[in-house]
């Protein structure tokens, strides 16, 4: 379960996305555009939500967004009785890796969604480099200490959650060329650094925080 944000004054939406997200939910919900942007810099957001509802605020607020967070997946949540044409301006707009979700739809789409969403985050990309090389027990647990990074797990707490002491997990992933338990949180940690560092909205202090 990846972190993230959401745009909107509507605490029943907010309620409705967290009861179809996986354990652990991780969801913060900011009721102004100018505080989502801050929580999307401070925090290591991978996925930002915007409500189709907030109207004027939305097409500045995607482009703003994709402007200063060029990696971090951007999904407009929209309602069968939402404007139509506001859809195909933002459409139009020409805002890279935008995803549409239904409201109506939530519980069967939200899963997917997101996984497109988050194709150009780092842990898709890590992923996708290492799959080749990588069984599929050990390629999930490398996307966990990804997608997980923000828990700030322990390396005990980590091997855990994956099935196993430490040390065994550590042996596991040594023998793949992996770094052991430890290290690969850290890792974890760095990859996604390594890029937020590139995103002009971001700062070095706000990486290390």
């Amino acid at each position: 379960m990846s972190f993230l944000a959401l745009y909107s004054r509507d605490q029943a939406l907010a309620g409705g996305l967290e009861a179809f997200l996986p354990e652990p939910r991780t969801l913060v919900r900011s009721p102004s555009l100018p505080g989502l942007v801050r929580v999307v810099r401070e925090r290591p957001v991978t996925v930002a939500l915007i409500d189709l509802a907030e109207r004027t605020e939305v097409e500045d607020g995607l482009l703003e967004l994709r402007a200063l967070f060029p990696h971090v997946g951007l999904v407009l949540m929209a309602r069968r009785h939402d404007d139509p044409v506001a859809i195909f301006r933002l459409g139009r707009a020409g805002i890279r890796n935008l995803v549409l979700l239904s409201v109506d739809h939530l519980q069967r789409e939200l899963p997917m969604t997101l996984l497109r969403a988050s194709e150009d985050g780092t842990s898709s990309l890590v992923v996708r480099r290492l799959s080749p090389y990588l069984p599929r027990r050990e390629l999930r647990t490398l996307r966990m200490a990804l997608d997980r990074v923000h828990l700030r797990w322990s390396a005990d707490e980590f091997a855990a959650h994956v099935g196993f002491s430490r040390p065994h997990l550590s042996v596991r992933m040594k023998r793949l060329g992996l770094p052991s338990t430890g290290h690969l949180l850290t890792w974890a940690r760095l990859l996604h650094a390594g890029r937020w560092l590139e995103e002009p909205g971001r700062s070095g202090e706000s990486v290390s925080r």
